[in-house]
């Protein structure tokens, strides 16, 4: 029978060496649970390379039991405050399309009585354009105070899909994924759940 040295659970050496392999191992976990995260998100988001390329910087995550929330990195040569009319009637000529790079945020953040609150936000602005509400029926709502007592539910609709389609918003991202959780119904476990399955 081949005797095993045991000896070697006494060098440092080898010591700091089993501990930096498993450092190395732990980092690469770390790495690739990012790209398993952009994997399901980009699966979520259906968006194609050239609008990725063309409007989207970074993307960061951070999940907890409860709480999440993701943010990007957004830039486009062609913002206008035109793009969040409700028709193009009201299209205000005085508004000129320029460049605009800003950092946008979107999450949950979950109460002590365990009810959930979707956000959006964009960083360095005084007010947020648009605020998420789940009504009586559990369906996900994305609002903006300039329209909310104006609209009935099939122009409240349509009008996201405008947004969601127009990629000089820079919101765009953040309401195309609220709108897929909407449709499909998810809670905010069902959020969880999802980014933290392999």
């Amino acid at each position: 029978m081949e005797l095993i040295d045991l000896t070697k659970y006494n060098n440092p050496e080898y010591v700091e060496s089993v501990e930096s392999q498993l450092n190395e191992i732990e980092e690469k976990k770390i790495k690739l649970m990012e790209e398993l995260f952009l994997i399901k998100l980009f699966k979520i988001l259906k968006l194609s390379s050239e609008t990725i390329k063309k409007h989207i910087v970074k993307i960061k995550f951070h999940f907890s039991e409860k709480n999440w929330e993701i943010y990007y990195k957004y830039h486009t040569g062609e913002f206008n405050l035109n793009n969040y009319n409700m028709n193009s009637d009201s299209d205000d000529d005085n508004k000129q399309s320029r460049r605009k790079k800003c950092t946008i945020k979107f999450g949950c953040v979950v109460d002590e009585d365990n009810k959930p609150s979707f956000y959006i936000k964009q960083k360095k602005q005084r007010c947020n354009r648009f605020n998420l509400y789940i009504c009586s029926k559990g369906t996900l709502r994305i609002l903006s105070e300039e329209y909310r007592f104006e609209l009935d539910v099939d122009e409240h609709i349509h009008l996201i899909k405008q947004y969601i389609r127009n990629f000089n918003i820079p919101e765009f991202l953040a309401l195309k994924f609220f709108k897929f959780i909407a449709t499909k119904k998810w809670d905010n476990d069902s959020i969880i759940k999802y980014f933290n399955t392999k």
